[in-house]
């Protein structure tokens, strides 16, 4: 068995278009070393003992160690898509962590008892506030696509096919992602090369999108701090 369970979730028909998915993570052992990765999105995260809080889009890694018999839930947006929910600007919450009842002025009902329990509670949340919810960016959400696709495409190449100006799509992706596009290409090249195969890793580099293998390394620590090769262990 391993220390601790992490399972991803697709979102429900009427979600899709703004979550990327619902996750629950439970652990059997403690992990002091539970390193979470940069990737682009914003989380609502509600975990056992806890009150639920929205972890914003990080630039880089950092460790959140859990106890043994701990469990979290969280519900995870898309690129570009948790502001219109949220009713706050992307940047605001760029590398911090806010509890959920700074931005939704009700606190959530109940108290889970497991993870798919928390789950379940902050889905029904967001449900019910989804018809007073703003319309998502179109403009980032396409952008964003563009970048989950290719993560070298050229900000200006983006810009054209959304129909925006270079300094309007910067600007826009403040708002709705939490910084420029350039580093969101660079934090999902960073995914990309993470759940690729297990080749040698010259190899995943290039298939990756990075000019060599120096390259990568030189990016991952970065963002995370690490090589490449310890990520491959710690990472989650």
């Amino acid at each position: 068995m391993s220390c601790a369970d992490y399972v991803e979730y697709a979102p429900t028909p009427q979600l899709r278009d703004l979550i990327a998915c619902g996750w629950t993570l439970t652990c059997h052992d403690s992990l002091p070393d539970h390193r979470v990765l940069p990737d682009g999105c914003i989380d609502i995260i509600l975990a056992g003992g806890c009150e639920p809080f929205v972890a914003g889009p990080s630039t880089s890694a950092f460790d959140s160690p859990m106890s043994a018999g701990g469990f979290a839930a969280g519900i995870r947006f898309r690129p570009g898509a948790a502001p219109s929910v949220l009713g706050v600007t992307a940047d605001e919450l760029r590398d911090r962590t806010v509890p959920l009842a700074d931005i939704w002025s009700s606190a959530l009902g109940g108290e889970p008892v497991n993870a798919r329990a928390a789950l379940a509670l902050l889905h029904r949340e967001l449900l019910a506030r989804l018809p007073t919810a703003r319309a998502p960016d179109r403009a980032v959400l396409a952008a964003a696509a563009i970048l989950a696709a290719d993560p070298c495409a050229s900000v200006g190449s983006i810009a054209t096919t959304t129909g925006l100006g270079e300094r309007q799509l910067r600007r826009r992706f403040l708002d709705h992602v939490g910084y420029g596009p350039k580093r969101l290409g660079r934090v999902l090249r960073l995914q990309r090369l993470l759940a690729g195969p297990p080749e040698p890793w010259a190899q995943r580099a290039i298939a990756a999108g990075y000019a060599d293998q120096a390259h990568m390394t030189r990016e991952c620590v970065a963002l995370t701090g690490r090589p490449p090769t310890r990520l491959a262990t710690s990472a989650a």
